[in-house]
């Protein structure tokens, strides 16, 4: 229904360029900005300064509260696979041993290349980074610890080759079917061998199409697999073709997923305060599959942004997966030969590097949802996390605006998200917070409701045409900044087909919820509308408003559809009135390294 025509898998082509002088300056695909791929040797070897990227996004509350993503599954969906190495007991800097600090991380390897049966796994170079930012856990006195490093990590390989037939060295390209999408995307959403508990969270780091409406088949497989699991979280990468507007592609143009763009680094002129150049990015285009018609620039694709700009992330350099002749086993800076060792490093930058960040905070929300809220299932869905860590972003990235305006006593906008950084920086140390402390609001009785909330929490919601909106009164007098956000699905389905091989997925229906604040008076009935976020091609809506002393409620409101026929909709939404920020970097150790030595130049 309502699909619109696009090419199958078969016919895209997924570009994996390694590092080479050609290359340089380049932006391939959601894979590294080719010429900020750093020399893996030689290192400084005292560097001045060491930032931690766990702290400087907040992932220390989470490790001082006890949480590290202990029993949380997080599936990371690449060209080959992350090299965890298949036997940890192996001998330390063997290939079968796998990487020092992702050494028996990897609990399952799904798919390979070609599918063949005992096939050797195929390690990836750009897996391999992808995996360490995620779950590298390393010595615990080490500077490489990924967001959530006691997770169990599944890796999954989509790619059909990595080269010709009898070609002894792998090619820089590699092509995808229907058949290798699924294998490892059904795997991680439905659970094994489609039963048994799936993956918390699958990140996806990779795409090179040119679908930037949302309407190809990754993007509708995507939406459709996200909202047939919601308690598997899909966070894709924005990708590296910025800085232009509707840069955002395939999946991760899709609509139920978290889409990431990427931060700079400590060598720029604002740290971690503005957006990678290299960083894909919106006003995105919109098309309708009941008109056919495409409107251009009218949704923001971009969700959050995190880190991603000259990481230092464990390198494999073997000559298998995506590797080229220039990085297997060669530094093309250094020009001596780097073996797969398993204690090599590469600096390297792109938003394939952020995404896995943010998909490390999601499993460490997830491990807070498993323990505080037991099998409340609402807890861990995939609509309450995006809000909860959407309504805690860091607004004070430079240049961040939705679009909000004051028009007759009233702030509104109808862009909901910032069109490069979405709701802001991820900040984790509010999004606990808000999730878990325990002055929040955890969820109120009842899908719909009409009651009274704290000045910061997370609700699990529905609307039906017998109940148009839910009200949520603040107990309290509000002063100070407000942020709350509102997430809920596009309804779109995803079905493989076994016996032609084809994945099928179709339009169903978009409805067209609007975020509302209002003042009250004391007995917490509605008195003015105060700000509204209704951005009618997005399913996400916004505000982050400066509230004068008063008292305050929140409405969720439905607002019809945008095509196709409903009854009711789900939605997560999250609000709080944060402190002063903690979104600065941190001294010490135990993270993903940044190095403050003066930069190499690259030739």
């Amino acid at each position: 229904m309502f699909a619109k025509p696009s090419r199958p898998f078969g016919q895209l082509i997924l570009l994996a360029c390694a590092v080479s002088p050609a290359w340089a300056g380049q932006h391939v695909g959601l894979l590294p900005v080719q010429s900020d791929i750093r020399a893996t040797s030689p290192l400084p070897s005292t560097p001045a300064t060491l930032f931690t990227i766990n702290s400087l996004v907040g992932a220390g509350r989470f490790y001082n509260e006890g949480y590290a993503g202990f029993g949380v599954i997080i599936g990371n969906a690449e060209a080959g696979h992350v090299w965890g190495g298949t036997n940890p007991s192996a001998a330390p800097g063997s290939v079968e041993a796998g990487h020092s600090f992702l050494r028996g991380q990897v609990a399952r390897y799904v798919g390979s290349p070609n599918f063949t049966a005992g096939e050797p796994v195929e390690y990836d170079f750009h897996a391999t980074m992808v995996g360490h930012a995620i779950a590298g856990a390393g010595p615990l006195t080490g500077s490489s610890m990924g967001i959530a490093p006691f997770s169990q990590l599944w890796s999954g390989a989509i790619a059909t080759s990595f080269g010709s037939p009898g070609d002894p060295r792998p090619t820089t390209s590699f092509g995808i079917t229907d058949r290798s999408f699924h294998t490892v995307y059904s795997d991680f959403f439905y659970g094994a061998n489609s039963s048994g508990r799936g993956a918390d969270v699958v990140n996806s780091s990779w795409g090179g199409g040119d679908d930037t409406d949302g309407s190809g088949l990754l993007a509708r497989a995507a939406d459709g697999l996200a909202k047939a699991n919601p308690l598997t979280t899909f966070v894709t990468s924005a990708g590296n073709d910025g800085p232009g507007k509707n840069t955002v592609t395939d999946m991760s143009a899709a609509y139920n997923n978290i889409t990431v763009g990427a931060l700079t680094g400590p060598w720029s002129k604002s740290p971690f305060r503005s957006a990678a150049e290299f960083s894909s990015r919106g006003a995105s285009d919109f098309f309708n599959p009941v008109t056919g018609q495409t409107l251009p620039g009218v949704r923001a694709t971009v969700d959050l942004v995190a880190p991603g700009e000259d990481l230092r992330l464990a390198a494999y350099l073997g000559a298998t997966g995506g590797n080229s002749s220039n990085l297997g086993g060669t530094d093309p800076f250094a020009g001596t030969p780097q073996p797969a060792d398993g204690f090599s490093f590469i600096f390297a930058s792109g938003t394939s590097f952020a995404a896995p960040i943010v998909a490390g905070g999601v499993g460490l929300l997830k491990e807070v949802a498993y323990s505080l809220y037991g099998n409340n299932d609402y807890a861990r869905d995939s609509l309450v996390m995006k809000s909860v860590l959407q309504s805690s972003a860091d607004h004070t990235v430079l240049g961040w605006d939705n679009g909000q305006e004051l028009i007759n006593g009233v702030v509104r906008t109808e862009q909901a998200l910032d069109f490069t950084y979405g709701a802001g920086g991820l900040d984790l140390n509010r999004a606990f917070e808000t999730f878990a402390s325990s002055d929040s609001t955890a969820d109120v009785a009842g899908l719909t409701y009409d009651g009274t909330i704290s000045r910061r929490g997370w609700d699990y919601g529905s609307l039906t045409f017998d109940d148009l909106a839910n009200t949520y009164v603040f107990e309290d007098e509000l002063k100070g900044p407000l942020s709350v956000t509102l997430n809920w699905f596009v309804d779109r389905t995803y079905s493989y087909l076994d016996r032609t091989e084809e994945i099928t997925s179709d339009d169903l229906s978009f409805a067209n919820l609007v975020l509302e604040i209002w003042t009250t008076d004391d007995q917490g009935n509605l008195v003015s509308l105060y700000a509204t976020s209704d951005s009618e091609y997005n399913n996400t809506e916004h505000l982050y408003v400066n509230m004068a002393k008063g008292r305050y409620a929140l409405r969720v409101v439905w607002d019809g559809v945008v095509y196709g026929n409903l009854s009711d909709v789900d939605f997560g939404l999250a609000w709080a009135v944060p402190e002063a920020s903690t979104h600065t970097a941190v001294l010490g150790l135990g993270a993903l390294g940044l190095f403050t030595w003066r930069r190499r130049r690259l030739a």
